[in-house]
């Protein structure tokens, strides 16, 4: 019998939240917090986005192996673009050139990524070869996947602490009105 894993999605939906409620909030240590450079959130956002989408499409392959229909071309349109996509999620993570100070939390997020990507090639070889249930060997890379997540969301939470996204709506507007300037 197939685990279903929705925590993907949830886990990469958090990291998100967390980005974003870290940003806003100041998430400050005990000396303050030094705000996160530009490209620190740049490549923070470049990751959380990858896990969104790499989570997302586990989570939505999931679902459609639930009712496997693979007479439909939907249906197999579908799977083959959602595994496509946690490959390239995967990919993309893995070329990414982390600020040093996010070094250790890019090297736990594309071992993560990793795992889900080894977990996508086999559910592929198994759809090519016209099964369609997520076996064994895949739910222990999920299973793994979901270990490695858990360093990921603690260095993430950890550095957002430290270091909080500036607020964007705090900064001054470049679209001022004609009568700010007389």
């Amino acid at each position: 019998m197939r685990r279903t894993y929705p925590r993907h999605l949830f886990l990469a939906g958090f990291l998100v939240v967390l980005s974003m409620v870290c940003g806003l909030s100041g998430c400050a240590g005990e000396q303050g917090p030094v705000p996160a450079t530009p490209e620190e959130q740049d490549y923070i956002d470049q990751v959380v986005a990858r896990f969104y989408l790499a989570g997302y499409s586990l989570n939505t392959l999931s679902s459609i192996y639930d009712n496997p229909k693979p007479d439909d071309d939907e249906w197999r349109d579908t799977a083959e673009a959602l595994l496509d996509q946690v490959t390239r999620m995967f990919e993309g993570a893995a070329t990414l050139n982390p600020p040093p100070s996010l070094a250790d939390l890019h090297q736990k997020a594309v071992k993560t990524l990793g795992h889900w990507n080894t977990a996508a090639l086999l559910l592929k070889s198994d759809y090519d070869a016209g099964i369609y249930e997520f076996s064994e060997e895949v739910e222990v890379e999920l299973a793994i996947a979901d270990e490695t997540f858990e360093e990921v969301d603690a260095l993430l939470n950890e550095f957002l602490t430290d270091h909080p996204i500036p607020d964007v709506e705090s900064k001054p507007s470049s679209s001022g009105s004609a009568d700010e300037s007389d």
